[in-house]
C-alpha cells in the first residue's frame, strides 16, 4: 500500500465548535497510534486502506496555536510634524520612589500626577497638520474607575506642533549653575550635585557660555561667563566641598545677578540651574522671598531649573518655584541616576516653546468634568460647568506627558450607564497661549 501524505492549510476552529474540533484531533491521534497494528495485515482491502489514509491525513494536520497577542505600536499613529511637549513644574516622581525605597512615606505634595505623566511617552493618534507652535489633539475613551464610579469617560489632551525636530536646534545658552555646598550636602548629595553639573556642562557646545556659583552661608562666584567648552568648569566643580549653613536665598540672588550681567550682549537664552537639598537655614527662609526673586528674573526672560538632591530634599519650596514662568524641577537620587537622567536632557530642560497657556474645558449639556489629572490642582478654576487651567510654560520634551479629564453624566450617580454613540460630542476644549514671538495663538477641538 502506498500512502500519500497531503498537507492542507490549517483550519481555525469556528466559534462555538472548539470542543468538536479538539475531539476530532484526539480521535485522529488515537487512530495514528493504532495504525501499525491495523496496517500489518495483507494489502487486500482497498476500503480499509482508504480509511487509514484518511485518518493519517487528519492526524498530519498541525494543531493551530493561538495567535500571539497583538502589540500596539504607538509610533504608527504619529505624523512627522508632531513634537513632544510638557508643562513646567515637576518632571518626575523620583522623590516619591526614594522615600519609599528608604522605608519612608512620601507626602501628598510629593505625589503629583504631572510628575508621573512627565516620565512617560503618552502619545495620541494624530491627524491633520499643525501650522503653529501648539495645536490641540484630543481622544476620549469609555472608562470604569473603581475609585470614581460616577466617571464614564476619560479624555486626554495632547499637543501637536509645526516644530521640525530634524532641523531644530536650541538657541545658544548662557547657563549659570548655582550649587549648594552647605554641610547638609556632605556625602551622596554633593556627589550627586557634582555629577549633575558635569552632565550639564558636557552638553554645552561652541556658542554657549557658562558660569558657576557655589554657596553655603555665603555665595561665591567661581567661574563667570566663560565660552564652552572650558576646563575651568569641571576643575572648579571638583574643588567644591561641603561646609557651613545654607544661605539659599543669597546664593540664588547671586546666581540671578550673574545671569543678568553675563546675558548682556549674549545672543541666546539665559537659564539658572539651582542644585540643592532645598533647606535654607540662614538669611531669608520664607517662600515669599524666593517667589519674588524668581518672578523678577522670569520677567527678564531668565528661567530657573531646580535639581533636588539628597534624601532630605524639601520639595515644597522647589515645587512652588517651578510654577513660575520658565520653571521646572527634577529630583536626582544618586550620582549614577544624575548622569543617566541629565544625559541628553539639557535641551528639554531649557527650551521654552510657549507661555501663559490657558485651557478651557466646556462639557456638553448633560455632562460634567469631575477631575483633571496632569496639572497641579491649584491651577484649576471652576466657573459653573466650565473648568479652566493656566500653565505658565510649555517646554520641549522627549516624552509626551498628558492631561486627562474625567467626565461624568449629570444626575446619574449609581444609575445604569447610557453610553453616547461613537462620534458624539462630549464637550469642547479651547486653547490659547503666547508664542515666543509674543503673538497670541489659539485652537479648539
Amino acid at each position: 500500500m502506498v500512502m500519500r501524505w497531503r498537507r492542507r492549510p490549517p483550519e481555525r476552529p469556528a466559534a462555538g465548535r472548539d470542543t468538536t474540533w479538539l475531539l476530532r484531533h484526539v480521535l485522529a491521534l488515537v487512530a495514528l497510534l493504532a495504525a501499525p497494528t491495523a496496517l500489518a495485515g495483507p494489502d487486500d482491502d482497498d476500503d480499509d486502506d482508504g480509511e487509514a489514509a484518511a485518518e493519517l491525513r487528519i492526524a498530519a494536520e498541525p494543531i493551530v496555536e493561538a495567535p500571539a497577542p497583538a502589540v500596539y505600536d504607538f509610533a504608527d499613529d504619529l505624523v512627522p510634524e508632531t513634537v513632544a511637549v510638557s508643562p513646567g513644574g515637576a518632571r518626575d516622581i523620583d522623590l516619591v520612589r526614594a522615600a519609599i525605597e528608604s522605608g519612608g512615606v512620601p507626602t501628598a505634595q510629593q505625589i503629583t500626577a504631572e510628575g508621573l505623566f512627565a516620565e512617560h511617552d503618552l502619545p495620541l493618534r494624530v491627524s491633520g497638520r499643525c501650522e503653529q507652535t501648539l495645536c490641540l489633539r484630543l481622544e476620549t475613551i469609555a472608562a470604569t474607575l473603581i475609585a470614581a464610579p460616577a466617571v464614564h469617560y476619560l479624555a486626554q489632551i495632547g499637543f501637536a506642533s509645526d516644530l521640525d525636530l530634524t532641523s531644530f536646534r536650541r538657541p545658544r545658552l548662557n547657563l549659570v549653575i548655582v550649587m549648594d555646598h552647605s554641610s547638609s550636602m556632605a556625602g551622596n548629595p554633593i556627589e550627586t550635585a557634582r555629577a549633575a553639573a558635569i552632565a550639564l556642562v558636557d552638553q554645552l557646545g561652541p556658542g554657549d557660555q557658562a558660569s558657576l556659583v557655589s554657596f553655603g552661608a555665603a555665595p561665591q562666584v567661581l567661574v563667570r561667563g566663560v565660552a564652552t567648552p572650558d576646563s575651568s568648569l569641571t576643575s572648579s566643580l571638583a574643588s567644591i566641598t561641603p561646609a557651613g549653613a545654607t544661605g539659599l536665598e543669597r546664593g540664588l540672588y547671586t546666581g540671578f545677578e550673574v545671569a543678568r550681567r553675563t546675558s548682556v550682549g549674549f545672543p541666546g537664552a539665559t537659564r539658572v540651574v539651582l542644585i540643592t537639598d532645598d533647606r535654607p537655614t540662614v538669611g531669608q527662609t520664607a517662600p515669599g522671598a524666593f517667589f519674588s526673586l524668581v518672578s523678577a528674573a522670569a520677567s527678564r526672560g531668565v528661567g530657573l531649573t531646580t535639581l533636588g538632591v539628597g534624601p532630605q530634599f524639601a520639595a515644597p519650596l522647589a515645587y512652588k518655584l517651578s510654577s513660575v514662568r520658565g520653571g521646572n524641577v527634577l529630583y536626582l537620587r544618586s550620582p549614577e541616576h544624575a548622569r543617566e537622567r541629565i544625559a541628553g536632557e539639557l535641551d528639554t530642560l531649557v527650551t521654552e516653546l510657549a507661555h501663559a497657556l490657558v485651557i478651557e474645558l466646556d462639557p456638553a449639556p448633560g455632562m460634567r468634568v469631575t477631575d483633571v489629572y496632569g496639572v497641579p490642582g491649584e491651577l484649576l478654576v471652576r466657573e459653573g460647568d466650565r473648568v479652566s487651567l493656566r500653565v505658565e510654560t510649555i517646554f520641549l520634551s522627549k516624552r509626551r506627558g498628558a492631561i486627562y479629564l474625567a467626565l461624568a453624566p449629570k444626575g446619574r450617580a449609581n444609575l445604569p450607564r447610557e453610553p453616547v454613540r461613537t462620534g458624539a460630542r462630549l464637550g469642547e476644549v479651547r486653547l490659547r497661549y503666547r508664542a515666543l514671538d509674543q503673538a497670541l495663538r489659539s485652537d479648539r477641538a
